[in-house]
């Protein structure tokens, strides 16, 4: 179980690491991972729709 959180911890931060530089990919898939809990991220709703909205600004289709 520690394996998959540690995986998970390494998906967001390199997502992170791209969404901060401006990859609005990288903000759409930070929503999925929230919005579904997978990858061993915990469901979190309102941090999926954060990344959403990031997403949908930099101009992302399937997040608008």
């Amino acid at each position: 179980m520690g394996s998959s959180f540690k995986t998970a911890n390494i998906t967001i931060e390199r997502r992170l690491a791209d969404a901060a530089r401006g990859d609005d990919r990288a903000c759409y898939e930070l929503g999925m991972v929230y919005s579904t809990g997978t990858s061993g991220v915990v469901l979190d709703l309102i941090e999926a729709h954060k990344w959403f909205n990031l997403a949908a600004v930099s101009g992302n289709i399937a997040a608008q």
